[in-house]
């Protein structure tokens, strides 16, 4: 075979195009200057292609840089308000003062009832949540002392994330307890027994209104600590309501018995179903408490199936109350809360615990709601201890 001349025919075919002359002729030195124009040309045109595939891979690589670096940022932020949540719900100091009958040691933290042995959980997280009997839309400084309106509904939300239980105790706005009170001017006056509700009227309608009526709840549950509050002027149900797109809750005549029937709650109707009651009845607001519970428990049901398809829900409805409300939650113990409470895709399921006791009408017509003290202490052992086996 014949071996053919590679380097023949590509001067060949550069003397078609570029009309030169072949190796040995008069114009030899003119093709070769030509003949290696064209070869740096073509060097040069890949040349240039490779530099611009280094920069595409240089500008993609920084794309990616920044890319990560948010990823970073955002879980370092996340991570940040988490366990920053976590540490503001940590117990220190517990002291918890139970009845002098009931043995117990570690400041309350081991106890001994009705023949069995119990530990404190304190992993427990609470807040105690406070709707203001005020139809004011933003929640204001008092500019005195017992002109902040009273705590006209009070329920102790208590989380146990080990075990996914959600509890919320539900205390009588009556319920005859331990208040501090304050003068006009805010001077300490001294402790006293009267209505729950009236703890939040000694303050200035916010942060020491709040922690007033926080203090005289512990006090009643034999000062376990109270890690959050949460007040609320009840002139916002109606805006919160609907964010949540209506709520179906059961029905209930006038005696406070359901009928069977359920009705659809939007804007205002949301506000009356919760809010008013026939004052002429002794237990008036007994039969309101059992509204309220119902309209919770919708309430958060339809929150937790709105939260589990965007996870930043309750940050949503919480930025929009805000004006209406005064809080020692933020975005720290949201995050921490939330996180826990859909780490999985189960069901969150509220309990609801209540305190027996006897109603009465006080010597100056209000009604009172003296708290049985074995039920009292009952559900706090339930609620707030672990049997040790």
């Amino acid at each position: 075979m014949k071996r053919r001349n590679r380097g023949h025919n590509k001067l060949s075919l550069l003397k078609r195009k570029k009309n030169v002359g072949y190796i040995g002729s008069t114009n030899n030195s003119n093709y070769e200057q030509n003949y290696y124009r064209m070869v740096d040309e073509s060097r040069g045109g890949k040349n240039k292609k490779r530099k611009k595939h280094k920069k595409l891979k240089k500008v993609l690589l920084i794309l990616l840089c920044i890319f990560l670096a948010l990823l970073i940022i955002t879980g370092a932020v996340f991570a940040y308000l988490y366990y920053s949540g976590k540490s503001q719900f940590e117990q220190e100091n517990v002291n918890i003062n139970l009845p002098a009958e009931i043995k117990a040691e570690d400041n309350g933290q081991t106890v001994f009832y009705k023949g069995k042995k119990y530990i404190y959980d304190d992993n427990i997280k609470t807040i105690l949540c406070i709707g203001v009997d005020k139809n004011t839309e933003t929640q204001q400084k008092a500019e005195y002392f017992g002109e902040a309106g009273q705590a006209d509904a009070l329920y102790l939300l208590c989380i146990d994330n080990a075990e996914k239980q959600y509890n919320v105790i539900s205390i009588n706005r009556d319920s005859m307890i331990d208040v501090d009170e304050y003068d006009v001017t805010g001077k300490y006056l001294g402790t006293k027994t009267e209505q729950a509700c009236l703890s939040f009227a000694y303050g200035d309608g916010k942060e020491k209104s709040c922690k007033n009526t926080v203090k005289a709840i512990s006090r009643m549950l034999y000062n376990i600590p109270i890690n959050t509050y949460f007040s609320l002027n009840k002139a916002c149900i109606p805006n919160l309501n609907d964010m949540v797109d209506g709520v179906e809750v059961p029905e209930f005549d006038n005696d406070g018995n359901k009928t069977g029937k359920t009705i659809f709650l939007n804007g205002k109707a949301a506000y009356k179903y919760i809010h008013d009651r026939d004052i002429t009845k002794l237990n008036s607001n007994v039969i309101r408490m059992e509204r309220q519970k119902s309209y919770i428990q919708s309430f958060a049901k339809k929150t937790i199936q709105k939260t589990k398809e965007d996870i930043t829900t309750p940050l949503d409805l919480f930025d929009t109350i805000s004006i209406y409300s005064t809080t020692s939650l933020n975005a720290s113990k949201i995050t921490y809360l939330t996180t826990n409470a859909f780490s999985d895709r189960n069901d969150i399921e509220i309990n609801f615990k209540s305190i027996a006791g006897k109603l009465s009408a006080g010597k100056d017509g209000y009604t009172e709601f003296n708290v049985d003290s074995d039920s009292l202490m009952d559900l706090v052992i339930e609620v707030f201890y672990d049997e040790v086996k």
